[in-house]
């Protein structure tokens, strides 16, 4: 009779444990995570415009799916990206996988663009040679590349009928691509006046110094501009297409940042340009895209 008395105890016991450990577990779970924002590209033909842009900076997510697909198809990149201002670079996708891509370089922008087009079907912008038979597919940390040698990762040829193409305006492939400045600016503006992309009011548009509490934030979470794009003011710097000078490597980034002051977040003007080697990379920094609307022949036939 004590046995099973006994016996009944530890059972007993052994239940209440199994319950407390249940519950902890049950308590300690995170919430679940955020779903990812969709990739959107608007159109600017109504206003004019033969190109289409990101609705907002390219986030840690869309990257990240990006990167693995193109790393198993022999991309090569010198970064592997980080999710926001401080996620762990190369982690999984977290709570801040809506926050803007950090850490990546000109050079893996714009690889990381041929790749998306590669993914979707579609006929990349970039290549490494005149023929446009090699797209580029590899970018790196290099600081010895030659300036401005046609073809390398640094100054590579751009789509077009014309064999040996270096200019981004006689590009007519539908790919994904970095903006130019005046693409940028132009899209930032969307025919309005304000010192900022939608508002003469920072706080209503951007993420600076003065309202970010010095971390980067997810996208698309202040207003928009006139035109629907989000976090040209702030958030990230962006790289576009642009040299900072026709003799020089240098490339140059738009919009200002979470980490900076106002006067960088203004869409027009020095203040909002930043100049960096193709290499560089910083938390401070990502892009959004931009793709070309007049069709080449080997067109998917998809329009935006």
């Amino acid at each position: 009779m004590k046995d099973v008395m006994k016996k009944n105890i530890i059972g007993i016991l052994a239940l209440i444990i199994l319950a407390l450990f249940s519950s902890c577990a049950t308590k300690a779970e995170p919430e679940s995570l955020p779903e990812a924002l969709p990739l959107e590209m608007i159109s600017l033909k109504e206003y004019g415009l033969d190109y289409a842009m990101g609705k907002t900076e390219v986030t840690y997510a869309q990257w990240h799916s990006v990167y693995f697909w193109a790393v198993e198809n022999g991309y090569e990149f010198s970064s592997t990206g980080r999710e926001g201002h401080d996620g762990v670079p190369g982690s999984l996708p977290s709570y801040g996988m809506n926050e803007p891509v950090t850490e990546v370089s000109w050079r893996d922008a714009i690889v990381w663009c041929n790749a998306l087009s590669e993914k979707e079907g579609l006929t990349p912008v970039y290549y490494e040679d005149a023929l446009y038979a090699v797209p580029l597919r590899k970018s790196t940390s290099d600081e010895s590349v030659t300036i401005n040698v046609p073809g390398t990762q640094d100054c590579p040829y751009i789509y077009s009928p014309k064999p040996g193409n270096l200019d981004m305006s006689a590009c007519t492939s539908i790919g994904y691509r970095l903006p130019t400045s005046l693409e940028w600016e132009t899209a930032a503006m969307a025919d309005d006046t304000f010192v900022f992309a939608g508002s003469n009011v920072l706080e209503e548009v951007g993420w600076a110094r003065e309202n970010s509490g010095d971390a980067s934030h997810e996208a698309a979470t202040l207003k928009p501009n006139g035109w629907g794009f989000y976090d040209m003011s702030g958030n990230v710097w962006e790289w576009v297409w642009d040299l900072y000078s026709p003799t020089s490597r240098i490339r140059l980034r738009r919009g200002g940042g979470w980490h900076g002051d106002a006067n960088g977040c203004s869409v027009s003007g020095k203040k909002s340009l930043g100049a960096y080697e193709p290499y560089f990379i910083n938390y401070r920094g990502g892009f959004r895209l931009c793709m070309s609307l007049q069709k080449n022949s080997e067109s998917t036939g998809e329009s935006y």
